[in-house]
């Protein structure tokens, strides 16, 4: 029997499915089932505990037949028995090394996050997790790494840059690492070679004013949207020399914008001028004999159009690529005030560079400076170029500034700014809902 005329079309205001989802031949609730299988006889046997939360976690997506594609591990305490038998031993922490041996031995290759929370890796079991990153063919759908005190080093960030330029991530976090500039300099060249990083998270990291250049290019060159650098020493040299290739690009597009503003109002004098002089002398108009107007004024009207399509000048045009994609910038309690200036960088230079790069962006959404001493010399800069972005009509900005800052000029960026930047902290621990008050 012949399908009827708009027989397929029945789903297609549905949303389009996962492609993990696509690709997987067998029911989620038993790849997730054998996973947990594995985690567990693995954990009994070296004698180590299993993450309750993401134990409960791959439990819940058992039950909802979904696959789990987010895995959070984190320290979990352990109920000792008040009798304890002769022969107990007391299981020791979670171990990363065990669930990767768990994923590789279930061929559970379906999640897009990794995150490990307070957890001390060695070298050797971080060298591992670097190992299973680069097989990017198989573990194709990872896109997060999120390592949160996780008492890693210079060292241990050398060897990550080594997988960057061949992995599949998007978003990355070292915070509460000792990284260093050594492993922050490293971190800087891979990523030069990666073009899918959105995120780059190295809050609280060690850093000072040496990789501010190196993370200002690496920035500046890359697809890299949202940078949190919280905590760390960059001081005014450092952030001077982050922001630099910022406020040379917002030069360059405030230039071509201001360009492309005088050309469409050219265009509009000059139409306007046409239209006085065709009222003004309406009798120097004068026809020619309707016998040759036919053969002529075809030929002319075509020659004519020709010439217009040519001679038609846009003027200098938006470059094609309009440089940085940087939209969030937290870069708080750096050191970014009078103690931390230099005899060639000072917060001066350094509100005229931001300044700069504030009147110049468009991409830019979100700027976080609190708990730095930039002063009122500083912030009066600040909030003269928000009040320019607001008379040129360009996107709204969130910003964070100190309050220690005289009152009026606080209130007036407050006002400007539109409320704070967005505050990040970690998600989905698996710990259920926060406790509060019962929805009726």
């Amino acid at each position: 029997m012949p399908k009827k005329k708009g027989a397929g079309k029945k789903g297609k205001g549905k949303a389009k499915k996962d492609p993990v989802e696509i690709e997987i031949r067998e029911p989620p609730e038993d790849a997730v089932k054998r996973l947990m299988k594995a985690y567990d006889r693995l954990s009994k046997e070296v004698n180590r505990r299993v993450c309750t939360d993401l134990r409960r976690a791959m439990r819940n997506h058992i039950d909802e037949e979904q696959l789990l594609t987010r895995m959070i591990l984190h320290p979990v305490a352990v109920k000792v028995p008040k009798k304890l038998p002769e022969d107990f031993v007391m299981p020791d922490e979670v171990n990363l090394e065990i669930f990767l041996k768990a994923l590789n031995e279930s061929c559970y290759v379906y999640f897009k996050d990794l995150v490990c929370w307070d957890i001390n890796l060695d070298f050797v079991e971080f060298a591992k997790l670097c190992i299973m990153i680069e097989k990017q063919r198989r573990y194709r759908y990872l896109r997060m790494i999120e390592l949160w005190n996780c008492s890693l080093n210079a060292k241990c960030a050398v060897r990550f840059s080594e997988c960057l330029p061949v992995s599949n991530l998007t978003h990355l976090t070292f915070d509460d690492n000792e990284i260093e500039d050594e492993g922050c300099l490293a971190l800087c060249r891979a990523l030069k070679e990666n073009k899918l990083m959105k995120m780059l998270s190295l809050s609280f990291c060690g850093l000072s004013a040496e990789s501010g250049p190196s993370l200002g290019t690496a920035l500046a060159t890359t697809n890299i949207m949202d940078v949190y650098l919280d905590g760390n020493d960059l001081g005014c040299e450092g952030f001077a020399a982050l922001i630099e290739p910022f406020a040379i690009q917002a030069d360059e597009d405030a230039f071509y914008r201001q360009a492309e503003k005088e050309r469409k109002i050219a265009e509009q004098l000059a139409i306007q001028e046409a239209k006085l002089a065709e009222e003004r002398n309406p009798e120097e108009i004068v026809a020619d004999d309707p016998r040759d107007s036919k053969g002529s004024k075809g030929k002319k009207g075509n020659k004519k159009k020709g010439k217009k399509g040519k001679r038609k000048g846009k003027g200098p045009a938006l470059p094609a690529v309009p440089g940085p994609f940087l939209s969030k910038l937290h870069i708080g309690d750096n050191a970014i005030d009078m103690t931390s200036a230099t005899g060639s960088v000072d917060l001066f230079t350094v509100a005229s560079l931001l300044s700069r790069w504030l009147r110049g962006t468009d991409t830019l959404s979100e700027l976080d400076l609190n708990y730095n001493e930039i002063g009122n010399s500083a912030a009066n800069v600040i909030k003269d170029a928000l009040e320019f972005r607001k008379e040129e009509k360009m996107p709204k900005l969130k910003l964070d500034v100190t309050s220690r800052i005289d009152k009026d000029i606080f209130g007036a960026i407050h006002k400007i700014a539109g409320g704070g930047a967005t505050k990040r902290g970690r998600k989905g621990s698996g710990k259920g809902k926060k406790k509060g008050k019962k929805k009726k």
